[in-house]
């Protein structure tokens, strides 16, 4: 879900490769982040 709160919405951006770094399972909204994130990052995976 993305909100018009910039802020929360770079914490949810920050927290998605978090979660996977940490081997928390990263499906649905969270792997969707991760992609983007990881895209915008220039360090595109597959996962």
């Amino acid at each position: 879900m993305h909100s018009a709160d910039m802020l929360a919405e770079l914490l949810k951006d920050i927290d998605s490769p978090d979660r996977y770094l940490h081997g928390i399972e990263t499906d649905n909204a969270y792997l969707e982040r991760y992609n983007e994130v990881m895209k915008e990052l220039g360090m595109e995976m597959m996962v």
